[in-house]
């Protein structure tokens, strides 16, 4: 397949509407050990990141923070507020901000499937050592990455690969719509 140029979205309303879906995939979650779920927030975040640019991509991750903190229940399991943000969930959410950036600037130029699924297995790498390294506040090193790391794995592969699909095909509709 040729590498194909991704439309970025530059307008507020996008940074609106990926803090609407990002919280509506954040309900959508597998419980798989006592520190967080397995959650549809990542496949939600990486893909929409290669629409965005990257100031867009990691606005839209501030304020979907911000909503949370400031007590709207966006984030998993419709929970929000301060303890939460800073609680176990904080290197996950500080990674989604880096991600984001992550994907939107390395989807500027035209790129292939590969790419856009090993960009997806990066942003979750991301996210996950950034989430493993801050459950060391909570846990010892092996235990914060048998509890933080390792059981997510399995999930990131198959959201980056769904998340690639998503990608290909919202990308096309857009590239077909634009004609």
């Amino acid at each position: 397949m040729a590498p194909i140029g991704i439309y970025k979205f530059k307008s507020q309303g996008s940074l609106i509407l990926f803090v609407a879906i990002l919280s509506v995939a954040a309900q959508l979650n597998i419980e798989i050990g006592q520190f967080l779920p397995i959650t549809g927030q990542t496949l939600a975040l990486l893909s929409m990141s290669f629409f965005m640019t990257p100031l867009h991509a990691g606005m839209a991750c501030i304020l979907y923070m911000l909503l949370g903190i400031l007590g709207l229940p966006v984030f998993a399991e419709f929970s929000a507020g301060w303890a939460i943000f800073s609680g176990s969930s904080f290197g996950y959410l500080l990674g989604f901000i880096l991600a984001a950036i992550f994907i939107s600037y390395l989807s500027i130029r035209k790129i292939g499937i590969l790419k856009i699924f090993l960009f997806q297995i990066g942003g979750h790498l991301v996210i996950l050592l950034l989430g493993s390294f801050f459950l060391l506040r909570y846990l010892p090193l092996d235990e914060a990455f048998l509890e933080g790391f390792f059981p997510f794995c399995w999930g990131a592969i198959v959201k980056s690969f769904l998340g690639t699909l998503l990608v290909l095909a919202f990308n096309r509709i857009l590239l077909l719509s634009r004609r």
